[in-house]
């Protein structure tokens, strides 16, 4: 399992790739029931796949991966856990409009079935314009001067990134369907100190 850090305005972005193979998880996932929203998009019905007990074994894959982004990037000991998941199917020209999740703090994307694809995130301001928000002649866009960035995605590749984030998937340009698994994850437990009067339970 790789985790590489993306560094695009200075959000806790990562990139990993499991180098597995789960094509078992992949047809039974096309086996769930979805509904169609009005970009073309196909979700599950189910907001909760990995309680499913046929996909156990991907979702203790992903908790896996979690578990690395939290010890390796956000260095942090609190408890998280899933509290969404779900599937989603996009057909040739299709794509998954611009959004983000509320009521998390982190999200996951897993592409199972993805050829030559990329998500897509936007900020409000570059990390560049943070300290005064100058409009900057750009010369060659980067991590720190842009407010949108790509980042390439294929099968077998997983991103997590704060659920805050403003993202969209590119359109799927293969004759093949895009499927993803998507989870968001909230805290649990003890948050804070009682030194610092701000100790909370959740």
């Amino acid at each position: 399992m790789m985790i590489n850090p993306i560094y695009f305005g200075a959000e806790p972005i990562v990139q990993v790739n499991l180098q597995e193979d789960y094509k078992k998880d992949l047809e039974y996932i096309k086996t769930l029931s979805f509904q169609t929203k009005n970009d073309g998009l196909h979700i599950t019905e189910e907001d909760n796949i990995l309680e499913l007990p046929s996909l156990s074994n991907l979702k203790s894959i992903i908790l896996k991966a979690f578990k690395e982004y939290q010890d390796k990037i956000l260095e942090v000991e609190n408890d998280f856990y899933i509290s969404q998941s779900w599937a989603t199917i996009n057909r040739k020209t299709s794509y998954h409009g611009r959004h983000h999740h509320p009521n998390c703090l982190f999200s996951l994307v897993y592409y199972l079935q993805a050829d030559d694809t990329g998500l897509n995130f936007m900020i409000k301001q570059s990390a560049l314009q943070n300290s005064f928000n100058f409009h900057y002649k750009i010369k060659n866009h980067n991590y720190h001067n842009s407010t949108s960035w790509k980042v390439p995605v294929t099968t077998g590749d997983m991103m997590i990134f704060p659920g805050h984030l403003e993202h969209w998937s590119s359109p799927n340009e293969n004759d093949e369907d895009r499927i993803i698994l998507g989870a968001n994850f909230f805290i649990k437990g003890e948050i804070g100190t009682k030194e610092d009067y701000s100790r909370i339970s959740i």
